[in-house]
């Protein structure tokens, strides 16, 4: 019986591997950069900045502002999210939180109580702030507006937000900008690559990357491998 055939990918100076699956993008620059090739990439599907209306339903005077979305495990979906008081409290209340489907994602956000009193809340990938004035009663209704992002890609960036956090392609080649705009590029979004040769942009150096950061990448299917130095030129001749 013949033995099992072992392969050893040979580093030949690409990112890419055999069997990589490409697709044409728009990657965002926000002014004079290079991204490398092997640059980890995001998308960014929602907007950073959030938007919340008057109190509604009731005699309330109260406000939610300082709106944004922040570094979360979570993207939240696009639309009107509503959040509404289920428990009137003096100078305070317990709200709940329905996404723009009306499905309820948190039942009980709790006001702090206290004349004026401002309550920061991070929930649902969404973070705002709820301040006291005339009370609130059952029923105060706020809307929440997610608007959707670009949707083009950015470097992946481990502090970033609005799916910027999430690693779902590879840069194919370098591509450079001298302002900021969108580039068309190449971009790996299946396949193998080869790990030694991912970047965060970020970091800027090839192989920073975290076991759990590969593990986001495989879960959209790019597989990182490593790879290895030929000691020699198999075929001199």
């Amino acid at each position: 019986m013949s033995p099992n055939i072992i392969t050893t990918n040979c580093d030949l100076g690409s990112v890419q591997l055999e069997g990589c699956k490409f697709k044409p993008e728009l990657v965002t620059f926000a002014g004079l950069d290079t991204f490398v090739e092997g640059t980890v990439l995001a998308r960014q599907d929602v907007s950073l900045t959030l938007t919340a209306g008057s109190v509604q339903g009731g005699t309330g005077t109260g406000t939610v502002t300082v709106l944004s979305i922040p570094n979360s495990t979570v993207v939240p979906m696009v639309g009107d999210w509503r959040l509404e008081l289920t428990e009137a409290i003096s100078n305070g209340g317990i709200f709940r939180l329905l996404d723009p489907n009306g499905m309820i994602v948190a039942t009980d956000i709790r006001m702090t109580a206290g004349s004026g009193a401002a309550t920061v809340v991070e929930v649902a990938g969404m973070l705002f702030t709820i301040t006291d004035a005339t009370d609130f009663i059952v029923g105060n209704y706020f809307l929440i507006t997610v608007a959707a992002g670009s949707g083009k890609m950015v470097p992946y960036s481990r502090t970033g937000a609005g799916g910027a956090q999430f690693p779902k392609a590879i840069l194919a080649h370098t591509v450079s900008r001298a302002d900021a705009g969108d580039v068309p590029a190449r971009v790996i979004v299946s396949g193998p690559v080869v790990k030694e040769r991912l970047v965060i942009d970020a970091v800027g150096t090839p192989g920073s990357i975290t076991d759990a950061e590969l593990d986001m990448l495989r879960s959209y299917g790019i597989i990182a491998q490593s790879v290895s130095q030929l000691a020699r030129i198999d075929n001199p001749q």
